[in-house]
């Protein structure tokens, strides 16, 4: 439950068309509300991911008869997924004890938000199942799944955007802030960490923390060096698109 706001991206519950004004107690007031207990503290995850066609490498689209809504399908019908979201034609999100799957801005993404977990090691076991399960449903339509930072054949014409409400504004924002906007939004693809906290101290500590080991993370599982179908002399090209967006972000 998120809107986008210019650069920012806020709660719904703390905003609405009627009321854009946000005072700062309203938002230490939220993320007071989400401290946790310590024995409560839990770890959860988003892993996005790119489909491509075994044959010919070219992006999936969603529509279609080995579209991605085809392999939604068969996962409702086989696996026990339950449609949670729809957006005019589209299953925005698919849900299953407590994890999701869910659109991204492409039609050719699928993320994974899986539910919270109290160790890593068992949200390593729910990822793993995951990929077991898609892949399996996938191969019948012929589709792969790509895990690597970004798309690394197709260029951004052949992507085809999600036509979603919620993405138009973020499309319709970026593109006037210059960089390498496009790239961003339909091929990048990365793993995302939601972690608890039991107080504001807590909080500031773990984000301290993580924003100093995020460029030796990003070194270690630097991955991504296509683009295009081309070496682009670089061992992590999503690391430079997203520095290259927006250049009031950096």
């Amino acid at each position: 439950n998120e809107t986008y706001l210019g650069e920012y991206l806020f709660p719904t519950d703390l905003m609405n068309k009627k009321n854009l004004q946000l005072e700062p107690k309203d938002i230490l007031e939220y993320y007071r509300k989400g401290c946790k207990k310590p024995d409560e503290v839990a770890i959860g995850m988003e892993v996005e991911k790119h489909g491509i066609y075994q044959a010919t490498r070219k992006p999936i689209t969603y529509f279609g008869r080995k579209g991605l809504r085809k392999i939604q399908e068969k996962m409702i019908d086989e696996l026990g997924w339950k449609v949670s979201k729809v957006e005019e034609d589209f299953l925005l999100s698919l849900e299953r004890c407590g994890s999701h799957l869910t659109l991204e801005t492409a039609e050719s993404m699928s993320e994974l938000s899986g539910r919270t977990h109290p160790s890593i090691h068992d949200l390593a076991r729910e990822l793993e199942i995951h990929q077991h399960e898609e892949s399996v449903i996938s191969k019948i339509f012929g589709v792969l799944w790509i895990g690597m930072g970004i798309q690394p054949f197709a260029h951004n014409s052949e992507i085809k955007k999600l036509k979603s409400p919620r993405y138009k504004i973020l499309f319709d924002f970026l593109r006037h802030r210059g960089g390498l906007w496009e790239e961003e939004l339909k091929k990048t693809a990365s793993i995302q960490t939601n972690i608890d906290y039991t107080s504001e101290a807590d909080a500031t500590k773990k984000f301290q923390t993580l924003l100093r080991l995020s460029p030796f993370i990003s070194a270690m599982y630097a991955h991504s060096p296509l683009n295009d179908g081309k070496l682009t002399g670089m061992v992590s090209y999503r690391l430079h698109v997203l520095t290259h967006n927006d250049p009031e972000r950096f």
